[in-house]
């Protein structure tokens, strides 16, 4: 069964120092597979996840319409509990339902699957050993 990807919550977001921001509170949003993703408040983010090489085509992460889908894709990457293409594909659906132009979305999207960060978790690195 689907869900509607949807923001339950959209706390504020504090400048802090050297381009960092925290949360004020709790960011908690549900996927298109009803999970529910929450971001502590207080979690330091820096838009970092966000490739730099679109900022001049999109804006700063914190500083636009995806802020909150910015601020979950910055939290799980730093996190990296789930794949990255599961963390990129709920980036691409958090713009989505946030209703980001089309167009910016898509650029958004392809963007962090092209470059952004990549790591490998563990049940993958499990698998890989029982093939070998």
């Amino acid at each position: 069964m689907t869900e509607t990807p949807a923001f339950l919550t959209r706390p504020a977001l504090w400048p802090l120092s050297h381009g960092e921001w925290a949360l004020a509170d709790d960011l908690v949003f549900r996927d298109l597979y009803g999970v529910v993703c929450t971001v502590v408040g207080g979690t330091r983010l820096n838009g970092a996840s966000i490739p730099k090489m679109i900022w001049p085509v999109i804006g700063h992460p914190f500083e636009t319409d995806y802020v909150y889908p910015a601020a979950l894709h910055d939290a799980q990457c730093g996190e990296r509990m789930e794949t990255d293409w599961l963390v990129h594909d709920r980036f691409f659906r958090a713009l989505k339902a946030e209703k980001v132009a089309k167009w910016k979305a898509n650029v958004m999207g392809y963007a962090v699957q092209q470059w952004g960060p990549t790591w490998t978790t563990a049940d993958e690195w499990t698998r890989a050993l029982r093939l070998a």
